[in-house]
């Protein structure tokens, strides 16, 4: 099937116009709870949601991917799928409720256990618009999720800052989780179009089975590894650490949401419309990377360089802590990129296995890695994951090759030159911001910081690669990648 490139440019613009609206809102909403709560409360529902997603994970069965994967979705195997993540939902929902007491214990927070008590209402919530999203991506209708997205993160907003200032502390921030879940389900089922029947076919389970649950465990091991650091410190040094934690993170993520993530989006569905032909598939590949780094790799590494007069401004002076997580976070964008994109990659090829493999080797080493530091405190953790994340990726380039025949020089060349400009962009920031700038207050000590980079980043791009703003210029106006 061709994927041209008016198809790939309206996907990526509403995936975009979804993904930045609804992370605008939900960042401005998170800066303003840290403003008023402490990071004692942050860091008890940080904890809470941290064991809902890995337990949401396995519920979840990777039944969207299933759906969005699948040839030719038939009717029955849709409705199988949500009848299927229903009762999923509900069985972890009984399990969760089992489990709160000895986790809270487990992490010394005896509070815990009133907030997942809580927090697991949304086993029941969300299983219930998951496959109407997984259609509704399937036909790259990002339209609608953009919608979507942006009215739920509002209303829960809403809701979440109503109740910290009326003085609902921690229990501001589970209302936010929930009330978000729920209208993200309220306005999927509205906006999709697709009404499940009451079928479910013993063939369509095994059939979604059969690749979702490769997928399940290869994100299951994926969210363990990125979390590692957060369940350690919270149960050796408790709350407030993993709020300084999540908060860095949460900078990187939102980051990665509004320069990465409408690229994400669309890798899955239109690789898997392309599968079975090489030469489209590297295509498509080649250019989804190439113009993804071109906006991500600078937005990462000036992050590094202004994430201490940032933090200040966004979170106060008693977040400053979280400016460490900022910067060595976010120096994992290369691999992020490319692991993202190889993941998606394999998983259109109908390689789930392999995903699955690829994640379980990532999880041994990472994870061996961070225990192995733990006793160095929650900085050296997260070093000690970036540092895995690195060296791992030459196996990474052959891994995608033997998979799907995408070679390493093609991954290399289409993300080098964004690569090389922005982190020579990044070390100059930093060591100039060092030399002249630390004296300085906040707000003017990030605009020198931000004016100067662009400057930097285009002037060095320019040098490494001519074609740096036809590139970028992909971002609003793609040509075809792919021809039948």
């Amino acid at each position: 099937m061709a994927v041209h490139g008016r198809g790939i440019l309206g996907s990526i613009t509403w995936s975009a116009v979804s993904t930045i609206g609804a992370q605008f809102i939900s960042f401005l909403v998170f800066a303003i709870l840290a403003r008023i709560l402490g990071s004692r409360e942050f860091g008890l529902v940080a904890l809470a949601a941290l064991v809902v997603d890995l337990m949401q994970v396995v519920s979840a069965g990777g039944l969207a991917e299933a759906v969005i994967q699948r040839p030719n979705l038939q009717d029955e195997e849709a409705d199988t799928a949500f009848w299927l993540n229903v009762l999923s939902g509900l069985i972890f929902f009984a399990v969760g409720l089992a489990v709160v007491h000895p986790i809270a214990n487990a992490f010394h927070q005896p509070a815990l256990s009133k907030v997942l008590n809580v927090l697991c209402l949304l086993f029941l919530i969300t299983p219930i618009g998951g496959v109407h999203q997984a259609i509704m991506m399937r036909n790259l209708d990002f339209k609608g999720l953009a919608y979507r997205n942006i009215l739920a993160n509002t209303c829960s907003g809403v809701v979440g800052v109503g109740m910290a200032f009326a003085g609902f502390g921690v229990w501001a921030l589970v209302a936010q989780r929930l009330c978000a879940a729920v209208a993200l389900v309220v306005l999927v089922w509205f906006f999709s179009g697709w009404k499940p029947r009451r079928r479910f076919e013993i063939g369509a389970v095994r059939k979604l089975l059969s690749f979702g649950l490769n997928l399940m465990f290869s994100q299951l091991l994926v969210q363990l590894n990125a979390r590692t650091v957060e369940i350690i410190t919270g149960a050796s040094v408790g709350p407030s650490a993993v709020a300084f934690i999540r908060a860095g993170s949460r900078c990187v993520d939102t980051l990665s949401q509004v320069t990465f993530t409408p690229f994400h989006q669309v890798v899955l569905p239109l690789q898997a419309r392309v599968a079975g032909d090489v030469a489209a598939t590297r295509a498509t590949y080649g250019q989804l990377s190439r113009t993804s780094s071109i906006i991500m790799f600078p937005a990462f590494f000036g992050l590094m360089a202004v994430a201490a007069p940032l933090v200040l401004i966004v979170f106060g002076a008693s977040w400053a802590p979280s400016a460490d997580a900022i910067q060595i976070v976010a120096i994992t964008v290369l691999p992020l990129q490319f692991n993202v994109l190889m993941l998606s990659s394999l998983a259109a090829a109908g390689r789930p296995r392999v995903v699955l493999a690829w994640s379980i080797v990532q999880v041994l080493v990472g994870v061996s890695a961070i225990v192995a530091s733990a006793h160095l405190g929650w900085r050296w953790m997260l070093v000690a994951n970036v540092a895995r994340s690195y060296a791992l990726l030459p196996i990474g380039f052959f891994v995608l090759f033997r998979a799907t025949g995408i070679g390493p020089w093609l991954v290399l060349r289409s993300m080098g030159p964004a690569a090389v400009s922005a982190s020579s962009m990044g070390a100059a920031l930093i060591a100039f911001d060092r030399l002249a700038l630390t004296s300085m207050s906040a707000i003017p000590r990030l605009a020198i910081l931000v004016g100067l980079g662009a400057a930097l980043y285009v002037t060095l791009g320019l040098l490494l690669d001519r074609k740096l703003i036809t590139e970028a210029k992909a971002f609003v106006r793609l040509r075809s990648v792919a021809r039948a």
